[in-house]
């Protein structure tokens, strides 16, 4: 239920924030690369003091993680109530921080949530169940708040933040994290530990351009749209376009994410799947460097949706493996997915900054973005066959049992 509030979340700031940016600010799509490139930096930040404090486990014994979930929701929920209400740029860019750094408070604690409370050999069908609620959020901002954005600005930030706030704390009020966890004091070179893992390492270059991949064609899509006068039906709005197209792409992702889990648990090579899902998002944006008519691009989206609910459902549990196979049971995972999403959130500034860069360098030629975003998809399918996972680590995934110690540096 937060997976579904967070990513609301997130769609709300996909189709709210450049609809708002262009017709309250006129903003242009390189300057609202630059403005949304602010959830990036921000997460740069946030994201991984979150991870060390989820760790720390500062609410002890009570449910920290919860917590921290609960104090995100609301923050983010009142932030979405104020952003229609700003009277100036200043304004609207600074609710938009706040709305930034309450999200990204969240994403940590979150994410350590579900390998604590869920059998490891169940975390791949778990995960499927997750990335479906997350495109069902998605899906309910840009077909419940898109359309809306139409009727009433205010309406649609309403409508968000009180979906945000009641459906996301179902989350931290009915689960609770186990009552012996024990707490992770970081040494002081921890982190710079897992970094210095190849593994982990790894795995989080290829987050990086795979997020990158998808950043620099979602922040553009409404221009794109906008530009190309696309629309489902002759002299339409391109808005409603961009909200149903999102909506398609997540609708994939909805119905592929529970049967890939499930594929998951069955299939000794995880990697794998990952790769599937690069190969498809690979295919789907060279066809759209190419064709881009109204039906094509909704064709390729629903397709990109797919290879989406591949890469995220078998790169979570993935993730969170590779931390306890390389730094023990009682492992820092709220300092790993900090700093995963430390690297998520560099890919939101390359595929927001740096395409912004390359549109101004272009005379705001909006097609540049399909090819940036082949560019690092395939960069991210080279890290890949770099991920040495082997047949032992694959049967320890599969079967659920305590990976085989692989100790950090110290």
């Amino acid at each position: 239920m937060s997976a579904f509030a967070i990513y609301l979340a997130w769609g709300f700031n996909k189709i709210f924030v450049p609809y708002f940016s262009v017709n309250g600010y006129n903003i242009d799509a390189t300057i609202l690369g630059l403005v949304l490139g602010l959830e990036g930096i921000t997460g740069m930040i946030v994201d991984p003091l979150s991870g060390i404090y989820t760790d720390k486990d500062i609410f002890h014994p009570a449910s920290t993680k919860g917590r921290f979930i609960a104090i995100g929701l609301v923050v983010m929920s009142i932030s979405i109530f104020i952003l229609p209400f700003s009277q100036t740029l200043a304004e609207f860019i600074l609710v938009l921080l706040v709305l930034y750094i309450a999200a990204h408070f969240i994403r940590p604690p979150y994410n350590s949530l579900m390998p604590e409370v869920v059998r490891r050999r169940d975390w791949g069908e778990a995960s499927g169940f997750i990335n479906a609620f997350l495109a069902l959020g998605s899906i309910t901002a840009f077909l419940v708040v898109g359309l809306l954005i139409s009727t009433s600005l205010i309406y649609a930030a309403f409508a968000a933040g009180t979906m945000i706030l009641l459906i996301g704390l179902v989350t931290p009020a009915t689960i609770r994290e186990s009552p012996n966890r024990k707490k992770t004091f970081h040494r002081r070179r921890s982190i710079r530990n897992l970094l210095q893992t190849r593994e982990i390492r790894t795995f989080f270059l290829m987050q990086l351009f795979w997020w990158a991949s998808y950043e620099s064609v979602a922040t553009y899509l409404y221009y794109f749209v906008k530009n190309l006068n696309l629309s489902l039906t002759p002299g339409g709005s391109s808005l409603i376009y961009a909200a149903i197209a999102f909506a398609v792409f997540n609708v994939a992702t909805v119905l592929s994410s529970i049967a890939i889990g499930k594929i998951y648990a069955r299939t000794l090579n995880k990697k794998n799947l990952i790769g599937i899902g690069l190969v498809i998002f690979m295919l789907t944006e060279l066809l759209g460097s190419f064709y881009q008519t109204s039906d094509s691009i909704l064709l390729f989206l629903a397709v990109a949706g797919v290879g989406w609910a591949f890469i995220l459902t078998a790169s979570y549990p993935l993730g969170a493996y590779l931390v306890k196979k390389f730094a023990g049971e009682n492992s820092p995972l709220g300092a790993f997915f900090g700093l995963n999403s430390f690297f998520g959130n560099l890919a939101i500034i390359i595929g927001a900054f740096g395409t912004a860069a390359v549109l101004y360098l272009s005379n705001q030629d909006l097609e540049v973005m399909f090819p940036i975003a082949l560019l690092c998809s395939f960069v991210a399918f080279v890290l890949l066959q770099r991920l040495k996972i082997t047949d032992e680590m694959n049967r320890e995934l599969m079967e659920g049992t305590t990976p085989s110690a692989v100790p950090l540096m110290e």
